[in-house]
């Protein structure tokens, strides 16, 4: 069985859980708290496991880690084929591609706990210096998305997913995105494209399994929203 080393309100985990649950692939969580113990992350059987000490890491079988979320999404569309999250059309493949690397690789980023932890400590931000610089990096590139789902289907009325009401990685990066979008004050109906499938996306089993508040390390008392 797979082993995914996760922390419940982690973005990168909450990605691959929404892979993993979409392709139906058994697998076993490890959960490793990012706060707790000064950030069980940092702790040496960890960083042992993955010397960046970030969170996803995937165990395979034969002891293989793979860590990166983008890189375990693709590992497993490659090992696990019975659903695609890369549409095999080239052109919607990269339109899917597009979307999962401006969250993923420009967005996302800018909100890490490391990074807010450095303008806490090192820069003396407070909560809500914290939540301008999140909203800051953060409100464009859900823009960004939103246009694009405007200018390729403008006569569609009704979204359930990002690429040819099919579920593809696009999806997988944009709901955690979303949930963080939520957390940190911004409000959805801004994005109207992307809060209909929010909303879509939010009432299907392998989705709702992976959300913060379903996993086995999320607190009774944490904030989701």
């Amino acid at each position: 069985m797979l082993t995914l080393f996760s922390y419940f309100r982690s973005g990168a985990s909450h990605r691959v859980r929404i892979a993993l649950n979409l392709k139906a692939v058994d697998y076993h969580i490890e959960a490793v708290h990012l706060l707790n113990n000064s950030g069980e992350h940092r702790q040496q059987s960890y960083t042992k496991l993955n010397p960046q000490q970030l969170l996803p890491s995937l165990v395979l079988d034969d002891g293989t880690v793979i860590s990166q979320s983008l890189v375990i999404i693709d590992y497993l569309e490659h090992a696990y084929p019975q659903l695609r999250l890369l549409p095999a059309d080239i052109k919607l493949r990269a339109r899917a591609l597009q979307i999962a690397h401006c969250l993923a690789m420009e967005a996302q980023p800018l909100q890490n706990l490391r990074v807010l932890q450095y303008l806490e400590h090192h820069q003396q931000f407070d909560a809500a210096q914290k939540q301008d610089w999140i909203q800051h990096w953060m409100r464009p590139a859900l823009h960004s998305v939103e246009s694009w789902l405007e200018e390729w289907s403008p006569e569609q009325s009704k979204f359930r997913f990002c690429i040819a009401e099919q579920v593809s990685i696009a999806d997988c990066v944009l709901i955690p995105q979303l949930f963080a979008a939520q957390r940190f004050g911004i409000d959805l109906n801004d994005y109207p494209r992307l809060a209909q499938i929010f909303t879509h996306c939010s009432r299907l089993p392998a989705f709702i399994d992976a959300a913060p508040e379903n996993q086995i390390d999320a607190p009774v008392t944490a904030e989701f929203s």
